[in-house]
Protein backbone atom coordinates (compact mmCIF):
# COMPACT_ATOMS: atom_id res chain seq x y z
CA UNK A 1 0.00 0.00 0.00
CA UNK A 2 2.85 2.46 0.37
CA UNK A 3 3.54 2.03 -3.06
CA UNK A 4 0.12 4.27 -3.70
CA UNK A 5 -0.52 6.26 -0.63
CA UNK A 6 2.18 8.82 -0.73
CA UNK A 7 3.49 11.25 2.37
CA UNK A 8 3.76 14.81 0.15
CA UNK A 9 2.13 15.87 -3.46
CA UNK A 10 5.60 15.36 -5.36
CA UNK A 11 5.85 11.91 -4.70
CA UNK A 12 2.22 11.68 -5.10
CA UNK A 13 3.01 13.08 -8.66
CA UNK A 14 5.68 10.98 -9.47
CA UNK A 15 3.96 7.99 -8.76
CA UNK A 16 0.85 8.92 -11.02
CA UNK A 17 2.78 10.36 -13.52
CA UNK A 18 5.41 7.27 -13.80
CA UNK A 19 2.30 4.97 -13.70
CA UNK A 20 0.79 6.57 -16.49
CA UNK A 21 3.84 6.22 -18.19
CA UNK A 22 4.18 2.20 -17.57
CA UNK A 23 0.61 2.14 -18.93
CA UNK A 24 1.52 3.75 -22.24
CA UNK A 25 -1.23 6.78 -21.27
CA UNK A 26 -1.02 10.28 -22.53
CA UNK A 27 0.25 12.88 -19.95
CA UNK A 28 -0.37 16.59 -19.92
CA UNK A 29 0.57 18.75 -17.36
CA UNK A 30 -0.72 22.43 -16.55
CA UNK A 31 0.87 24.40 -14.16
CA UNK A 32 -1.80 26.38 -11.88
CA UNK A 33 -0.37 30.48 -10.75
CA UNK A 34 1.52 29.58 -7.82
CA UNK A 35 4.27 27.58 -6.88
CA UNK A 36 4.88 25.08 -4.23
CA UNK A 37 4.99 26.67 -0.62
CA UNK A 38 8.12 25.14 0.33
CA UNK A 39 9.82 23.70 -1.88
CA UNK A 40 9.18 26.05 -5.03
CA UNK A 41 8.37 23.29 -7.12
CA UNK A 42 5.87 24.05 -10.05
CA UNK A 43 1.93 22.65 -9.16
CA UNK A 44 0.51 21.02 -11.76
CA UNK A 45 -2.44 19.32 -12.62
CA UNK A 46 -1.96 16.56 -14.62
CA UNK A 47 -4.23 14.54 -16.56
CA UNK A 48 -3.90 11.05 -18.33
CA UNK A 49 -5.54 9.46 -21.19
CA UNK A 50 -5.56 5.95 -21.80
CA UNK A 51 -7.70 3.39 -24.30
CA UNK A 52 -9.04 4.94 -27.22
CA UNK A 53 -9.60 8.96 -27.72
CA UNK A 54 -12.11 8.65 -30.32
CA UNK A 55 -14.16 6.01 -28.22
CA UNK A 56 -17.47 7.36 -27.65
CA UNK A 57 -17.35 5.89 -24.23
CA UNK A 58 -15.42 7.88 -21.44
CA UNK A 59 -15.05 7.33 -17.74
CA UNK A 60 -13.41 10.32 -15.88
CA UNK A 61 -11.94 10.08 -12.40
CA UNK A 62 -10.79 13.32 -10.50
CA UNK A 63 -8.88 13.91 -7.35
CA UNK A 64 -7.94 16.08 -5.29
CA UNK A 65 -10.40 18.74 -5.81
CA UNK A 66 -10.15 19.86 -2.17
CA UNK A 67 -6.18 19.52 -1.92
CA UNK A 68 -5.87 17.50 1.18
CA UNK A 69 -8.54 14.70 -0.17
CA UNK A 70 -5.60 14.40 -2.85
CA UNK A 71 -3.80 11.18 -1.10
CA UNK A 72 -6.31 8.70 -1.09
CA UNK A 73 -7.41 9.68 -4.20
CA UNK A 74 -4.16 9.89 -5.49
CA UNK A 75 -3.74 6.36 -4.70
CA UNK A 76 -6.78 4.81 -6.28
CA UNK A 77 -5.68 6.76 -9.73
CA UNK A 78 -2.21 5.18 -9.05
CA UNK A 79 -3.21 1.99 -8.06
CA UNK A 80 -5.85 1.90 -10.73
CA UNK A 81 -3.04 2.56 -13.36
CA UNK A 82 -0.97 -0.15 -12.37
CA UNK A 83 -3.56 -2.68 -11.66
CA UNK A 84 -5.86 -2.21 -14.13
CA UNK A 85 -4.47 -0.73 -16.98
CA UNK A 86 -5.85 -3.39 -19.24
CA UNK A 87 -9.25 -2.02 -18.61
CA UNK A 88 -8.04 1.74 -19.09
CA UNK A 89 -6.63 0.50 -22.39
CA UNK A 90 -10.10 -1.32 -24.03
CA UNK A 91 -10.55 0.04 -27.40
CA UNK A 92 -14.07 1.05 -26.80
CA UNK A 93 -13.53 3.36 -23.44
CA UNK A 94 -11.33 6.15 -23.48
CA UNK A 95 -10.43 6.78 -19.56
CA UNK A 96 -9.07 10.25 -18.15
CA UNK A 97 -7.62 10.56 -14.93
CA UNK A 98 -7.44 14.28 -13.65
CA UNK A 99 -4.52 14.10 -10.93
CA UNK A 100 -4.74 17.42 -7.99
CA UNK A 101 -7.13 19.31 -9.28
CA UNK A 102 -6.27 21.59 -6.33
CA UNK A 103 -2.56 20.79 -6.19
CA UNK A 104 -1.55 23.91 -3.76
CA UNK A 105 -3.93 22.79 -1.37
CA UNK A 106 -2.70 19.21 -1.84
CA UNK A 107 1.28 20.55 -1.55
CA UNK A 108 0.10 22.44 1.40
CA UNK A 109 -2.11 19.52 3.50
CA UNK A 110 -5.34 21.72 3.17
CA UNK A 111 -8.41 21.82 1.68
CA UNK A 112 -8.72 25.25 -0.16
CA UNK A 113 -6.47 26.97 -2.60
CA UNK A 114 -3.63 29.16 -2.18
CA UNK A 115 -6.60 32.26 -2.10
CA UNK A 116 -8.23 30.30 0.47
CA UNK A 117 -10.70 29.51 -1.78
CA UNK A 118 -13.06 25.91 -1.80
CA UNK A 119 -12.27 24.95 -5.44
CA UNK A 120 -15.58 22.80 -5.50
CA UNK A 121 -17.38 25.48 -4.30
CA UNK A 122 -16.02 27.71 -7.30
CA UNK A 123 -17.34 25.98 -10.04
CA UNK A 124 -20.59 28.01 -10.33
CA UNK A 125 -23.16 27.63 -13.59
CA UNK A 126 -22.88 30.61 -15.89
CA UNK A 127 -26.67 31.94 -14.13
CA UNK A 128 -24.85 32.29 -11.00
CA UNK A 129 -22.50 34.93 -8.91
CA UNK A 130 -20.15 34.82 -6.79
CA UNK A 131 -21.87 36.57 -4.26
CA UNK A 132 -23.68 35.35 -1.20
CA UNK A 133 -24.12 32.96 1.84
CA UNK A 134 -26.44 30.94 3.70
CA UNK A 135 -28.66 32.48 6.11
CA UNK A 136 -26.98 31.15 9.33
CA UNK A 137 -23.17 31.55 8.18
CA UNK A 138 -22.93 35.23 9.58
CA UNK A 139 -24.14 34.18 13.21
CA UNK A 140 -21.28 31.36 12.74
CA UNK A 141 -18.90 33.44 11.49
CA UNK A 142 -17.33 34.53 14.68
CA UNK A 143 -16.60 31.13 16.16
CA UNK A 144 -15.82 29.56 12.44
CA UNK A 145 -13.29 32.20 11.91
CA UNK A 146 -12.33 33.45 14.88
CA UNK A 147 -8.92 35.92 14.20
CA UNK A 148 -5.69 34.84 15.75
CA UNK A 149 -3.92 31.17 16.17
CA UNK A 150 -5.17 28.16 17.13
CA UNK A 151 -4.73 28.30 21.38
CA UNK A 152 -2.81 25.86 22.93
CA UNK A 153 -5.54 24.73 25.23
CA UNK A 154 -8.34 24.47 22.27
CA UNK A 155 -12.01 24.65 23.48
CA UNK A 156 -13.20 24.70 19.99
CA UNK A 157 -15.10 21.12 19.94
CA UNK A 158 -17.15 21.85 23.29
CA UNK A 159 -17.41 25.16 21.55
CA UNK A 160 -19.36 23.47 18.60
CA UNK A 161 -20.79 20.80 20.11
CA UNK A 162 -22.92 23.81 22.07
CA UNK A 163 -24.13 25.37 19.17
CA UNK A 164 -25.13 21.92 17.76
CA UNK A 165 -27.33 21.72 21.04
CA UNK A 166 -28.40 25.60 20.70
CA UNK A 167 -29.46 25.55 17.20
CA UNK A 168 -29.42 21.85 15.77
CA UNK A 169 -26.94 19.97 13.75
CA UNK A 170 -29.16 20.27 10.54
CA UNK A 171 -29.46 24.07 10.06
CA UNK A 172 -25.59 24.19 11.16
CA UNK A 173 -24.33 21.96 8.70
CA UNK A 174 -26.35 23.90 5.76
CA UNK A 175 -25.12 27.08 6.95
CA UNK A 176 -21.38 25.86 7.25
CA UNK A 177 -21.21 23.49 3.85
CA UNK A 178 -23.48 25.07 0.99
CA UNK A 179 -20.97 27.53 0.57
CA UNK A 180 -20.24 31.27 0.99
CA UNK A 181 -18.75 34.30 -1.09
CA UNK A 182 -18.67 36.66 1.27
CA UNK A 183 -15.87 35.94 3.88
CA UNK A 184 -12.51 35.35 1.89
CA UNK A 185 -10.74 33.90 4.67
CA UNK A 186 -13.45 32.12 6.06
CA UNK A 187 -14.20 28.24 5.81
CA UNK A 188 -15.79 27.13 2.71
CA UNK A 189 -15.34 30.53 0.66
CA UNK A 190 -16.54 29.90 -3.28
CA UNK A 191 -13.91 32.90 -4.43
CA UNK A 192 -13.95 35.92 -6.31
CA UNK A 193 -13.79 34.70 -10.08
CA UNK A 194 -12.85 31.36 -11.39
CA UNK A 195 -9.63 29.61 -9.81
CA UNK A 196 -7.00 28.26 -12.65
CA UNK A 197 -8.79 25.00 -11.49
CA UNK A 198 -11.65 25.51 -12.95
CA UNK A 199 -9.94 27.70 -16.00
CA UNK A 200 -8.14 24.48 -16.83
CA UNK A 201 -11.22 22.53 -17.24
CA UNK A 202 -12.87 24.86 -19.08
CA UNK A 203 -10.66 25.64 -21.94
CA UNK A 204 -9.35 21.61 -21.95
CA UNK A 205 -12.27 19.67 -20.63
CA UNK A 206 -13.55 19.08 -24.25
CA UNK A 207 -10.85 17.88 -25.96
CA UNK A 208 -9.99 15.54 -22.89
CA UNK A 209 -13.02 13.95 -23.87
CA UNK A 210 -13.14 14.05 -27.94
CA UNK A 211 -16.00 12.35 -29.60
CA UNK A 212 -17.28 10.39 -26.29
CA UNK A 213 -21.01 10.77 -26.18
CA UNK A 214 -21.65 8.39 -22.68
CA UNK A 215 -19.79 9.59 -19.77
CA UNK A 216 -19.14 8.07 -16.22
CA UNK A 217 -17.13 10.76 -13.86
CA UNK A 218 -16.21 9.90 -10.59
CA UNK A 219 -15.37 12.60 -8.46
CA UNK A 220 -12.90 11.22 -5.35
CA UNK A 221 -13.82 12.65 -1.61
CA UNK A 222 -13.19 11.65 1.72
CA UNK A 223 -14.00 12.86 5.14
CA UNK A 224 -18.14 12.51 5.17
CA UNK A 225 -19.36 9.58 6.24
CA UNK A 226 -18.70 6.22 8.71
CA UNK A 227 -15.27 5.39 8.91
CA UNK A 228 -13.89 3.24 5.64
CA UNK A 229 -17.20 3.09 4.00
CA UNK A 230 -18.73 4.86 1.21
CA UNK A 231 -21.41 6.88 -0.75
CA UNK A 232 -21.70 7.89 -4.24
CA UNK A 233 -23.54 11.46 -4.41
CA UNK A 234 -25.23 12.72 -7.79
CA UNK A 235 -26.62 15.32 -8.87
CA UNK A 236 -30.42 15.18 -9.71
CA UNK A 237 -30.96 14.56 -12.87
CA UNK A 238 -32.60 12.23 -15.36
CA UNK A 239 -29.79 10.23 -15.77
CA UNK A 240 -28.51 10.28 -12.39
CA UNK A 241 -32.18 9.01 -11.51
CA UNK A 242 -32.21 6.30 -13.78
CA UNK A 243 -29.12 4.95 -13.87
CA UNK A 244 -26.67 5.56 -10.36
CA UNK A 245 -28.57 2.81 -8.36
CA UNK A 246 -28.29 -0.06 -11.36
CA UNK A 247 -24.34 1.22 -11.98
CA UNK A 248 -23.24 1.67 -8.57
CA UNK A 249 -25.84 -0.01 -6.49
CA UNK A 250 -28.77 1.13 -4.64
CA UNK A 251 -27.86 0.48 -1.31
CA UNK A 252 -24.82 2.93 -2.24
CA UNK A 253 -26.04 6.31 -4.04
CA UNK A 254 -27.75 9.16 -2.66
CA UNK A 255 -29.26 11.48 -5.02
CA UNK A 256 -28.81 14.63 -3.92
CA UNK A 257 -32.40 15.72 -2.55
CA UNK A 258 -33.88 12.74 -2.05
CA UNK A 259 -32.93 11.92 1.47
CA UNK A 260 -32.25 14.98 3.99
CA UNK A 261 -29.39 16.32 5.83
CA UNK A 262 -27.71 15.88 1.98
CA UNK A 263 -26.57 18.91 1.10
CA UNK A 264 -26.78 20.54 -2.46
CA UNK A 265 -23.77 22.87 -2.44
CA UNK A 266 -22.83 25.45 -4.62
CA UNK A 267 -20.52 25.26 -7.11
CA UNK A 268 -19.69 21.59 -6.75
CA UNK A 269 -17.55 20.34 -10.15
CA UNK A 270 -20.40 17.84 -10.34
CA UNK A 271 -22.69 19.74 -11.25
CA UNK A 272 -21.13 21.74 -13.60
CA UNK A 273 -19.81 18.92 -15.34
CA UNK A 274 -23.62 18.27 -15.86
CA UNK A 275 -24.66 21.48 -16.61
CA UNK A 276 -21.87 22.37 -19.24
CA UNK A 277 -21.86 18.61 -21.23
CA UNK A 278 -25.45 18.78 -21.20
CA UNK A 279 -25.40 17.88 -24.95
CA UNK A 280 -24.26 14.55 -24.00
CA UNK A 281 -25.03 11.64 -21.58
CA UNK A 282 -23.42 12.43 -18.37
CA UNK A 283 -23.77 10.51 -14.87
CA UNK A 284 -21.29 12.62 -12.52
CA UNK A 285 -20.64 11.51 -8.91
CA UNK A 286 -19.15 12.05 -5.92
CA UNK A 287 -17.55 9.28 -4.76
CA UNK A 288 -17.31 10.19 -0.70
CA UNK A 289 -15.22 7.80 2.02
CA UNK A 290 -15.90 8.28 5.31
CA UNK A 291 -13.43 9.14 8.14
CA UNK A 292 -14.19 10.64 11.31
CA UNK A 293 -17.23 12.46 13.06
CA UNK A 294 -17.88 15.24 11.67
CA UNK A 295 -17.80 17.40 14.81
CA UNK A 296 -14.55 16.26 14.40
CA UNK A 297 -13.67 16.69 11.02
CA UNK A 298 -15.36 20.39 10.99
CA UNK A 299 -13.28 21.25 14.35
CA UNK A 300 -9.95 20.24 12.39
CA UNK A 301 -10.50 22.33 9.06
CA UNK A 302 -11.37 25.36 11.88
CA UNK A 303 -7.90 24.78 13.64
CA UNK A 304 -6.41 24.29 10.26
CA UNK A 305 -7.42 27.61 9.14
CA UNK A 306 -6.70 29.71 11.89
CA UNK A 307 -2.95 28.54 11.29
CA UNK A 308 -2.82 29.14 7.83
CA UNK A 309 -3.78 32.62 8.07
CA UNK A 310 -2.32 33.24 11.83
CA UNK A 311 0.63 31.31 12.68
CA UNK A 312 4.37 30.77 12.06
CA UNK A 313 4.86 27.76 8.96
CA UNK A 314 7.42 26.44 11.73
CA UNK A 315 5.30 26.67 14.91
CA UNK A 316 4.50 23.41 16.54
CA UNK A 317 0.52 25.20 16.25
CA UNK A 318 1.04 25.31 12.72
CA UNK A 319 2.19 21.63 12.80
CA UNK A 320 -0.46 19.92 14.63
CA UNK A 321 -2.75 21.36 12.76
CA UNK A 322 -2.20 19.60 9.28
CA UNK A 323 -0.83 16.73 10.92
CA UNK A 324 -4.55 16.76 12.51
CA UNK A 325 -5.80 17.96 8.94
CA UNK A 326 -4.40 14.86 6.89
CA UNK A 327 -5.69 12.35 9.77
CA UNK A 328 -9.04 13.32 9.19
CA UNK A 329 -8.83 12.96 5.18
CA UNK A 330 -6.37 10.47 4.92
CA UNK A 331 -6.28 8.25 8.00
CA UNK A 332 -3.15 6.65 8.92
CA UNK A 333 -4.86 3.38 9.49
CA UNK A 334 -4.04 0.56 7.51
CA UNK A 335 -7.52 -1.13 7.89
CA UNK A 336 -8.82 2.41 6.06
CA UNK A 337 -6.76 2.70 3.56
CA UNK A 338 -6.89 -0.74 2.29
CA UNK A 339 -10.32 -0.57 2.36
CA UNK A 340 -11.24 2.28 0.91
CA UNK A 341 -8.26 1.50 -1.90
CA UNK A 342 -10.26 -2.05 -2.69
CA UNK A 343 -13.77 -0.14 -2.63
CA UNK A 344 -12.13 3.00 -5.05
CA UNK A 345 -10.69 0.17 -7.29
CA UNK A 346 -14.20 -1.16 -7.16
CA UNK A 347 -16.20 1.79 -8.49
CA UNK A 348 -13.76 2.57 -11.17
CA UNK A 349 -14.64 -1.58 -12.43
CA UNK A 350 -18.53 -0.65 -11.92
CA UNK A 351 -17.73 2.44 -13.87
CA UNK A 352 -15.79 1.34 -16.84
CA UNK A 353 -18.22 -1.96 -17.05
CA UNK A 354 -21.93 0.17 -17.37
CA UNK A 355 -20.69 3.47 -19.41
CA UNK A 356 -21.25 2.22 -22.68
CA UNK A 357 -24.68 0.88 -21.41
CA UNK A 358 -26.50 4.45 -19.99
CA UNK A 359 -28.64 6.64 -22.38
CA UNK A 360 -31.09 9.27 -21.30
Amino acid sequence: MNAFFSTHYEQARERFRAAVEQANGQLTSYAVEVDAPDSGAALTMDVAILGDAHSRNAVVVSSGVHGVEGFFGSAIQTAWLQRHADTSAREDLCTILVHAVNPYGFAERRRWNEDNVDVNRNFLLPDESFQGEPDGYPLLDGFLNPPGPPPRLDLSLLQLLGLCLRHGYAPLAHAVTVGQYEHPQGLFFGGTSPTASQRIFQQHGDAWLGEAERIIHVDLHSGLGRFAQYQMLAPPTPVAEKWSDEVFGADNVQVVGRKKNVYRARGALTEWMTERLSQRTLLSVVAEFGTYRSLRVLNALRRENRAFHYSARDSAAYASAKAELLECFCPASTRWRRTVLDSGLHILQQAAAAVARISR
